[in-house]
């Protein structure tokens, strides 16, 4: 089990995160699957977001996973996206 962690565009369809705190958890691996974890984003509560595919050290904090991830659906081979938005 992973903290949780920010994830963002990598660029060429990949993600990345570099906020795994490598102090409270264990070692993420590739293969290791990425899952939605967010208040804001219930619907989608568990859903999976892709699998880590390489595991490196943050280059800016020693103490920080670096992960490379995969999504689970490439965005740019989708005909339709639904956008979900919390009510006002």
């Amino acid at each position: 089990m992973v903290d949780q962690c920010q994830v963002q565009g990598l660029g060429n369809g990949l993600l990345m995160s570099d906020s795994v705190d490598a102090s409270r958890t264990l070692a993420p691996m590739p293969g290791d699957l990425v899952r939605v974890d967010d208040p804001d984003w219930r619907p989608m509560g568990g859903a999976l977001l892709g699998e880590v595919i390489e595991v490196q050290r943050s280059e800016k904090q020693q103490l920080r996973y670096r992960l490379t991830i995969r999504p689970a659906v490439r965005v740019s081979q989708s005909t339709q996206l639904l956008v979900l938005l919390p009510a006002k």
